[in-house]
């Protein structure tokens, strides 16, 4: 709608030019309206450049129409976009809007561009030049717009498929890893077990007297250790390093 809106614009612009050299005499006001008509049947834009405008005035009566020249001149009251009960009075409503308000939109269906054989739904927006009378006009096909979307729909889609794919490996790939340090963790725990199994197996085997102290606090007493000091396990796990360096401690 913005857009053909501007675009309007600029085809008034044009009119607003040929009418100033009217004014100003430098050419007649016929030929200043022929002049202005034709440079407007020319403009273009849009795929392929097909986009057009037409003119008509509040009769309503068609001024010019660069894909249709054979309405020029014709009364456009009573034409409908197509032959039904819910034919569209376009160049009626399209000069109502225009008396009642200035400019408006429109929807209708029409021509495909320059292939008479072809209808399609068509959005239109018009704007009046009081100067001349005239009303211009101009559209895109819906059918045109909902295309578009549609392949944006699909880009969109495919963009949003292919992050998610990748997030879906990136979080398999830190699943996998952490469940590879998992392991190892696992596994190093595992043998710290049995490490210490066996320590604890050959310690209690052992006829010489052992004791491990982990930070400062003894863990395990071997049975050899408890019969040299004569201290049950309990006893020696529950003193202090230097209370076991006591020379004091085997005479109690």
């Amino acid at each position: 709608k913005d857009m053909i809106r501007e675009l309007t614009a600029v085809a008034v612009g044009a009119l607003e030019y040929y009418a100033d050299l009217a004014e100003e005499g430098a050419v007649t006001e016929l030929d200043a309206r022929q002049n202005a008509a034709e440079e407007i049947r020319r403009m273009r834009y849009g795929t392929d450049n097909k986009e057009y405008y037409w003119i008509i005035d509040s009769e309503p009566r068609m001024v010019m129409h660069p894909y249709r020249p054979e309405l020029e001149g014709e009364d456009l009251s009573n034409y409908r976009d197509r032959e039904d009960t819910d034919g569209v009075y376009l160049f009626r409503e399209a000069a109502n809007i225009a008396l009642e308000t200035g400019d408006g939109y429109l929807s209708y269906w029409w021509q495909h561009w320059d292939d008479p054989g072809a209808v399609a739904p068509k959005l239109s927006y018009v704007r009046y030049f009081p100067e001349w009378d005239w009303i211009v006009g101009t559209g895109v096909y819906i059918d045109d717009v909902d295309m578009e979307m549609r392949r944006l729909a699909i880009s969109l889609e495919v963009v949003f498929g292919g992050i998610a794919l990748v997030s879906i490996a990136l979080l398999a790939w830190v699943l996998a890893g952490a469940l590879r340090v998992q392991r190892r963790r696992d596994a190093a725990e595992e043998g710290l077990r049995e490490a210490k199994e066996r320590y604890r197996a050959l310690a209690e085997a052992s006829t010489e007297g052992y004791m491990l102290i982990t930070g400062g606090t003894p863990v395990f007493a071997n049975p050899a250790m408890s019969r040299m000091t004569g201290r049950s396990e309990e006893d020696l796990l529950s003193m202090g390093p230097s209370d076991l360096l006591d020379p004091g401690m085997a005479k109690d």
